[in-house]
């Protein structure tokens, strides 16, 4: 067996673990440090299969190097592939890392300078930020080497192949960019919920002056620029419970616009890469088939739905937590407003009062909502 029949037989396998890379991701999210163990375990199992596949698969294209400038284009194909992954382990090592550690670190800022919490929320939006703008640059930029690649072996007789390689890699990378953008703003909604709800729940250990504040400086934003002008004192006054009350309400409007766009721009990404993928695996298995070789082609564009249907999994699970945490929130208002001064104040407003009453707003955990406008 020569050195190109042993890579058409094992290339499969290492398509398995490379586009199967992230399933532990979607079935154990927890706050164990064991699973986390297991993540970073998987990860570096993934990476050393990885880097066997795409090693060896260069290795041949330099080899094979006078056979023309095919192998220019698949050796750009393995560094796409091989960056996207990367891209990928990133961001995992990122979630598993500090995914879940949000309540844990409010809890202990709010024990030792309450102050701090602010500031550290704006640390994590900015390592969010950040995370996925590296994402970003790393997919764009091996998809724009790939595409390079691709013009330099571009053949009047073989452009029918080159076109569906084309359409097979393009989806991925659009589906990539907007899963990863919808992500993104799910990741900022559902911090923002959590800050809120953890102020609901432990409002004997946060006072009301600093509780005010926060919801000021992480929720409202650009609401009132003259509250910014002011003094604490006068911020205090002049923000009232009803405002805060409206704030979260906002929030909430917020989140319902996010959940519902990232459902349906990920539902259009993932039929249209399907419809394409699977039209250009077909073609190849159908051209490999008739040359009398493998259908490796039609594996790995296979392969590549299964990553897209992996992100989207990752996706959906962010947005239910985000449902999650909105569902809780509105549990809290409810108890919040049965025994306390924001009750009266807010009787003053009938439509306000049967908003907070009523609660035309209720999250489902597939991302869906029902709102009530009866009380208008």
């Amino acid at each position: 067996m020569g050195e190109e029949e042993f890579y058409s037989t094992v290339k499969p396998l290492f398509l398995f673990s490379r586009n199967f890379g992230l399933v532990p991701v979607s079935i154990f999210k927890t706050e164990s440090w064991q699973v986390r163990y297991l993540h970073l375990i998987w990860t570096f199992i993934w990476i050393i299969s990885l880097s066997g596949s795409e090693c060896y698969g260069i290795n041949l294209s330099l080899e094979d190097w006078g056979d023309g400038p095919v192998y220019i284009y698949e050796l750009s194909n393995e560094f796409y592939f091989t960056t996207l992954s990367v891209a990928s382990i990133i961001n995992l090592i990122n979630n598993i890392v500090f995914g879940n550690n949000f309540p844990k670190i409010i809890s202990k800022f709010c024990e030792v300078d309450k102050e701090l919490i602010p500031r550290s929320s704006i640390e994590i939006y900015r390592r969010e930020r950040m995370s996925s703008i590296i994402d970003i640059i790393i997919i764009t930029t091996s998809f724009v080497a790939s595409s390079v690649g691709l013009c330099l072996v571009l053949e009047p007789e073989s452009f029918q192949y080159y076109v569906f390689t084309v359409f097979g890699n393009l989806p991925l990378l659009i589906n990539d960019l907007q899963i990863l953008t919808f992500l993104t703003l799910v990741r900022k909604i559902n911090q923002r919920l959590k800050i809120i709800n953890y102020i609901l729940k432990n409002q004997t250990k946060v006072d009301q002056t600093v509780s005010t504040r926060i919801l000021r400086s992480n929720i409202i934003g650009n609401v009132s620029e003259n509250l910014r002008e002011t003094s604490e004192e006068q911020t205090v006054k002049h923000l009232d419970d009803v405002q805060l009350l409206q704030s979260i309400y906002i929030t909430l409007y917020r989140t319902k616009d996010t959940i519902n766009s990232t459902y349906s721009m990920s539902i259009v990404c993932q039929v249209m890469t399907i419809y394409i993928t699977g039209v250009s695996s077909l073609y190849l298995a159908i051209h490999e088939l008739s040359e009398g070789g493998y259908a490796i082609d039609s594996i790995e564009h296979f392969g590549t739905v299964s990553h897209v249907l992996l992100m989207l999994a990752w996706v959906l699970m962010n947005c239910h937590l985000a449902c999650e945490e909105a569902n809780s929130i509105i549990e809290n208002i409810h108890e919040m407003t049965t025994n306390s001064n924001i009750s009266e104040t807010v009787q003053s407003d009938l439509k306000f009062k049967l908003l907070v009453k009523d609660m035309p707003i209720e999250f489902t955990p597939y991302g869906l909502f029902k709102l009530d406008m009866s009380f208008l």
